[in-house]
């Protein structure tokens, strides 16, 4: 399996009181070394996303807004989008090399690409990437997010690789209305996003009928592990199962974990086991797996090494 991320992604960095902090990687990458899965892993680099991959889900007046405030901003002041998102002078760089990883992984699983070796499951990938990016909108930044690194993936995969049956699945505590607005901006769209999260809850769902191709699953705060994967059961893997996917992607948060103090679910890192053990078992496609939400450092690691041994 390939393991894709970049130092740059380190380079985002609004104060050590900002729970979406470098040190959600770099902590990480020690466990797995010391835990010895890195040797059972294929580290690759992250490019840069070009613009033109960037344009395939935001707008050109988007990007241009974010490269503006990007140049006006300091490393003691940042530019403030709202009170949870704010860009430095190296923000950009590490969202890039974010949504880069993901563009990269897809072709990786397709069999292109430069893989290195030939590693254990060279169908899937995990995207060890900072900031996230499952609430970017076409033409927003939020909720800590500035590119929407799995949608960048999904529509490199249905331009450059003919896929055609796209899942997306995201298990955030926070629905991924980001990657939501993404898919229903698509006429017709032929994708299918599942999103489990916790409401009423950041960020509010879209009023109005859901159209079809999103698979909303909300559940309540005090969601513990029984009522979780009893609602992998019920509401996401059938729809999963039925759409027989050419992709699949999984939006991978870990702030649902009991430790996580943003947030009020109370699961371990055996309930995201199943559930990534759940979504390999009804799939026989390539999977791209990218890292958003999880803020306890030490249950962001254990969190995150489950659901790598699961995948692999």
């Amino acid at each position: 399996m390939y393991f894709i991320t970049h130092p740059d992604c380190l380079l985002h960095d609004v104060g050590a009181w900002h729970p979406e902090r470098p040190a959600r990687l770099s902590h990480l990458s020690d466990y797995l070394i010391a835990s010895q899965r890195m040797t059972l892993l294929t580290r690759v680099d992250a490019p840069a996303a070009t613009r033109d991959q960037l344009l395939r889900v935001h707008s050109a007046a988007y990007l241009t807004r974010l490269e503006r405030l990007a140049t006006s901003a300091t490393t003691d002041a940042p530019a403030v989008i709202d009170s949870d998102t704010m860009v430095t002078p190296h923000t950009l760089q590490a969202a890039r090399r974010a949504a880069g990883a993901v563009r990269l992984a897809v072709d990786l699983v397709f069999g292109g690409g430069e893989p290195r070796g030939a590693p254990l499951r060279p169908d899937r990938a995990f995207c060890a990437v900072r900031p996230p990016g499952h609430h970017a909108l076409r033409s927003g930044a939020m909720g800590f997010c500035f590119y929407n690194n799995v949608a960048v993936g999904a529509a490199h995969a249905a331009a450059h690789h003919d896929a055609r049956r796209i899942a997306i699945v995201d298990f955030d505590v926070h629905h991924g209305n980001g990657t939501e607005d993404f898919v229903r901006g698509i006429p017709d769209s032929p994708l299918l996003f599942i999103s489990a999260f916790q409401h009423p809850f950041y960020p509010a769902v879209p009023e109005g009928p859901t159209p079809p191709g999103i698979v909303h699953v909300p559940l309540p705060a005090g969601t513990d592990g029984p009522t979780f994967r009893s609602a992998v059961a019920d509401q996401i893997l059938p729809p999963l199962a039925d759409y027989r996917p050419d992709l699949l992607f999984i939006s991978a948060g870990f702030d649902g974990h009991a430790a996580d103090p943003y947030a009020d679910w109370h699961l371990h890192e055996d309930d995201f086991a199943f559930i990534t053990e759940a979504l390999v078992a009804a799939t026989t496609c390539p999977i791209v797996s990218v890292l958003e939400g999880g803020y306890d450092l030490a249950a962001l690691d254990r969190s995150c090494a489950a659901h790598i041994d699961a995948l692999l």
